[in-house]
């Protein structure tokens, strides 16, 4: 989270809106911060401009990064955006 908005990635599948939006898509309440920086394949977290360490898993930030896709569907959903998934070779619209 920077500047209200959050980016969230698996490494697969990114999330990007503002707090707000993530905090109605995610169900949570918005964080007490102004900037999260969280990287678990590097070891790294800083919150507020300030590095913790020594490094550990925060399970918070790591059930967000699970649950991306959740996110980006609720997001979808809340867009109405149309489900264009492919299923058995047809297209649901």
């Amino acid at each position: 989270m920077q500047d209200a908005t959050i980016l969230l990635t698996d490494g697969i599948n990114t999330y990007e809106d503002t707090q707000a939006n993530f905090c109605l898509d995610a169900g949570v309440q918005a964080e007490e911060t102004t900037s999260i920086i969280y990287n678990p394949s590097l070891n790294l977290f800083v919150q507020d401009g300030n590095m913790i360490q020594p490094f550990t898993e925060q399970s918070k930030y790591e059930t967000y990064i699970t649950n991306v896709e959740k996110y980006i569907e609720a997001k979808e959903k809340r867009l109405g955006l149309a489900d264009t998934t492919v299923t058995g070779g047809e297209t649901n619209t």
